[in-house]
């Protein structure tokens, strides 16, 4: 950093701002660089020429070489859909017939349409996959009762894969906890990037990892499911491992220590943070959370998934729904499952002790049996 030299420089001051600034010479303070730079411009054509020539300079000067110095030109996006290519043949959801005993019965699936219908267990179109420790429930309906042209053709598969354990133990420390929120943030830095693409292709997905499971969303047009759970997919098992996050982790940590540390939300966010801590289990305060991230280590968290989740025997939950067929949707589950691999290998004594484990479905609150009134003050400054 070349700084403003006293008696040398003619410092000048910024109007408004007061920043001191000098104005100098580019070849006198960088002899040759002018022409260096415009012979530079002449190679931009060719672009291999260039990066030699950087990466020579570089060289000298000791600097890494081992990454892309130019800026590479975005790939053209392949499959975009076309109008042609989304059919509507199952975009409606299916209603009783209007007269039928099951109408009268029943007024609010006319209204809304009939409910989404379990699929049984050894369904032919889910082959011989083993799905976790315990029987999987998958949910099935075909349609939408909107009929708008922006949203009838799309799908949406929701996929929750949640660890099963004995009853009373589903409360994580503290330490667990933000080992696994780390994790999360690492693991959307890798593969976020890498799946910019499938928004124009009409695809849209979600994943979300925590102590209480994983699950995987796709939504979209039909035209987009197979790329986008192809793509999410792969890169899930190419990424779960983390093999880039010693590079972020510094940085990953610091972000949420600031998140931690202050207090920018308006004041009733913070009382709802207080009021879910005293009733809810597995609940931890800021300053609990801090000295865990404090003590957090970068190879603990990349075994954080498998450690804190994966381990545990498995129980997976399927909804489906919109403008899609029960077989395309079973398939997509068992595409999704071949990637996670802990579900079809629970060993037989995890299986055999089911009957002694749960999925915690709805998380317990504490029932007070009276109005309780609690104050606290205002925690930003």
């Amino acid at each position: 950093k070349r700084g403003i030299v006293p008696g040398t420089d003619e410092i000048q001051s910024l109007n408004w701002y007061g920043a001191r600034y000098a104005v100098r010479d580019l070849d006198k303070v960088f002899p040759s660089a002018s022409a260096r730079w415009s012979g530079w411009a002449q190679l931009q054509a060719g672009g291999h020429e260039l990066e030699e020539e950087l990466k020579n300079r570089l060289h000298d000067l000791s600097f890494p070489t081992d990454t892309e110095l130019l800026p590479q030109p975005p790939h053209p996006i392949v499959g975009l859909p076309q109008e042609s290519d989304i059919s509507l043949e199952l975009a409606a959801a299916k209603l009783p017939d209007v007269e039928s005993e099951e109408a009268i019965a029943h007024p609010s699936e006319q209204k809304f349409g009939f409910p989404p219908e379990r699929v049984d267990p050894q369904d032919q179109m889910l082959g011989d996959a083993r799905l976790g420790a315990d029987v999987p429930e998958i949910w099935y309906r075909q349609g939408w009762r909107s009929n708008s042209p922006k949203f009838s053709p799309r799908v949406s598969l929701s996929i929750l894969i949640r660890p099963m354990r004995p009853a009373g133990s589903f409360e994580v420390s503290a330490a667990d906890q933000i080992r696994m929120s780390v994790y999360f943030d690492l693991l959307a830095e890798e593969i976020d990037t890498p799946l910019a693409d499938l928004g124009p292709l009409g695809g849209s997905w979600k994943m979300t990892a925590s102590t209480s499971g994983i699950s995987f969303g796709f939504g979209g047009l039909p035209t987009a499911l197979d790329k986008t759970v192809t793509q999410v997919m792969g890169q899930y098992s190419d990424k779960a491992s983390e093999p880039t996050a010693a590079k972020r982790f510094g940085r990953v940590v610091q972000d949420l220590r600031r998140s931690l540390g202050s207090f920018s939300n308006m004041p009733v966010s913070y009382a709802i943070e207080d009021r879910n801590l005293l009733l809810t289990p597995g609940e931890h305060s800021r300053e609990d959370m801090l000295q865990e991230l404090n003590k957090l280590t970068l190879g603990p968290t990349t075994h954080a998934l498998q450690d804190l989740l994966l381990s545990n025997p498995l129980q997976l939950t399927v909804l489906a729904m919109g403008n899609i067929d029960k077989g395309k949707a079973l398939e997509v589950v068992r595409s999704v499952t071949n990637h996670v691999p802990q579900l079809s290998s629970d060993s037989a004594a995890a299986r055999a002790q089911r009957d002694q484990l749960q999925v915690e479905k709805v998380t317990p609150i504490v029932a007070l049996e009276k109005p309780v009134e609690l104050r606290k003050r205002n925690p930003r400054p």
